[in-house]
């Protein structure tokens, strides 16, 4: 837990002017969905890891839809070392470009992508 915070925490000041362009949520209401978030990392992880084991089940790859700056899939796979490529998209290019500046590598990728529904 420890080493996600610290990862998550290393771009703290980011966040806060990040969100600060856009959104009215103070830095406690940042710090509260960043917890929030490595909470259900966590849990989410456990319960896959759960599923696998039991159905005998890899999970090679995760799609994060609307995964804004990229904090889930950051602690997903900090918990979860067994899925080997994680996926992002999200429609707030601000979102996407931060997320590839600060957490994409090999195994992270982030899209901007844009969802039309017709009825």
């Amino acid at each position: 837990m420890k080493e996600i915070t610290k990862t998550i925490s290393r771009a703290k000041g980011q966040l806060e002017d990040f969100y600060d362009g856009w959104s009215d949520k103070s830095v406690d209401d940042i710090e509260h969905d960043i917890a929030s978030s490595i909470r259900k990392a966590k849990t989410l992880s456990d319960a896959f890891d759960r599923k696998s084991q039991k159905d005998n089940l890899e999970l090679n790859k995760i799609l994060d839809f609307g995964c804004g700056f990229g904090q889930f899939i950051v602690s997903f796979s900090n918990f979860n070392k067994n899925t080997r490529m994680f996926y992002g998209c999200d429609y707030s290019k601000e979102s996407i470009e931060y997320a590839q500046s600060n957490f994409e590598d090999s195994d992270h990728h982030f899209f901007l992508c844009r969802v039309w529904i017709w009825t």
